[in-house]
């Protein structure tokens, strides 16, 4: 009886020990790690391509709201920009990497303006030539110089 509890008990340790091998040597399923969170990164300039953009505030003064206020539209393909200064249409060719934004020579129309709209529209086109920065959101689009003072803030238009 002990030499058959000898071996019963050989066996067991025997089946133990191979039993825990076979758990070492075989493969941990692992859970997908979970994908790192950045920080908040600037947003993506595609926005600034997005929309059509309407002036609320140019160097620090708000903007009357009217049929005629400064709007700006940019085209990636062709990088180009157009809108309007609040009387004249304007047009020009533009760059960007990043968060930078340089604007090219702006062409203008030539309309008769009321005194105010004519104010307007150099005070835009005067912000626009200064342009070194942008930030831009689903709803808001913010020119800055190369010191970080805004310039020129939009909003999204729907028209």
């Amino acid at each position: 009886m002990l030499k058959q509890w000898m071996i019963s008990t050989g066996l067991i340790s025997c089946l133990s020990i191979t039993g825990c091998a076979n758990m070492a040597s075989a493969p941990v399923q692992s859970q997908p790690k979970p994908k790192p969170t950045t920080p908040s990164q600037p947003e993506s300039p595609n926005l600034l391509y997005t929309q059509r953009w309407v002036a609320t505030e140019i160097n620090g003064f708000q903007v009357q709201s009217s049929e005629k206020m400064p709007q700006i539209q940019f085209d990636p393909s062709s990088k180009r920009f157009s809108g309007s200064d609040g009387c004249n249409q304007i047009m020009g060719s533009f760059n960007t990497t990043d968060e930078n934004l340089s604007l090219g020579q702006i062409a203008s129309t030539k309309m008769m303006c009321t005194d105010a709209n004519s104010l307007t529209a150099t005070q835009y086109q005067q912000a626009l030539e200064k342009v070194a920065r942008y930030r831009a959101s689903s709803q808001l689009l913010v020119l800055f110089d190369q010191n970080g003072q805004t310039l020129i803030a939009f909003k999204k238009t729907n028209q």
